[in-house]
């Protein structure tokens, strides 16, 4: 429970992005990577490849790394500035799900969680859902959130706590919007 509750302390305390990690695509992850570490399970280049088709018009990115009994859990969140259509920006933003959230005017928190099996029935990967919408709802913001398939029931989670809005499948990850 000590392990869960600093994971939910600590991912209620992250009100801005630090200033050195802003820039974009790929490069954000590789200096998110050299700042804070990166779990040996998860192979950076698939994430750096994955991350980058969806941090073209972001501000800066933040990854927090713990490590649990059963392993690590990665938490990532980009904060995106609000874009109208007629924005010389929005043009750079692809992704179907962050522009429905985006036209909304409100910032977007951007992010992907990876579980480790087993933390379904453990209550790991709730505990985790849960923080991560009290962070969202605290400031207001939608999330549009990625689970890479396979991770134990992730999507599910999500799901039950947020109303899926939108959602697109590619090769590398499950991707929905989830608003409060």
């Amino acid at each position: 429970m000590t392990v869960l509750s600093t994971l939910h302390d600590r991912l209620l305390s992250v009100a801005q992005v630090p200033a050195e990690l802003w820039a974009e695509g790929a490069d954000v992850v590789a200096l998110a990577q050299a700042a804070t570490g990166f779990p040996a399970h998860v192979d950076p280049g698939q994430v750096r490849a994955h991350t980058a088709r969806r941090q073209q018009a972001a501000l800066g990115v933040w990854l927090a790394t713990e490590t649990t009994p059963e392993g690590s859990v990665v938490v990532g969140h980009a904060l995106l500035t609000a874009l109208a259509p007629d924005d010389a920006d929005w043009s750079t933003v692809r992704d179907r799900s962050t522009r429905i959230a985006l036209v909304t005017g409100r910032l977007v928190e951007l992010g992907g969680l990876a579980v480790r099996p087993g933390w379904t029935r453990n209550g790991a990967a709730e505990a985790l859902v849960s923080a991560r919408l009290a962070w969202l709802a605290e400031r207001d913001l939608i999330g549009c959130s990625s689970v890479w398939r396979g991770s134990a029931g992730s999507t599910h989670l999500a799901e039950r706590y947020g109303r899926r809005v939108a959602r697109r499948t590619d090769r590398a990850s499950d991707r929905f919007v989830y608003d409060r």
